[in-house]
C-alpha cells in the first residue's frame, strides 16, 4: 500500500467519522423534548438530506 491510499483511506475514514457525528447530533437535537420546534424541524430536514 503507498503512501497516497494510506492518506486516501485515512481520509475517507475521517469523513465517515465527521458524518456519523453529525447525524448523532441532529438525532439528538430532533430527540430532544426541550429543543424548540424549530430547531426540531430544522434537524430533521437536514437528517432526511444527509440519509
Amino acid at each position: 500500500m503507498t503512501k497516497e491510499e494510506r492518506r486516501q483511506m485515512a481520509k475517507k475514514a475521517r469523513q465517515k467519522r465527521e458524518r456519523e457525528a453529525q447525524l448523532a447530533a441532529l438525532r439528538q437535537i430532533r430527540d430532544n423534548p426541550d429543543a424548540t420546534p424549530g430547531d426540531r424541524l430544522e434537524a430533521v430536514k437536514l437528517l432526511m438530506e444527509l440519509e
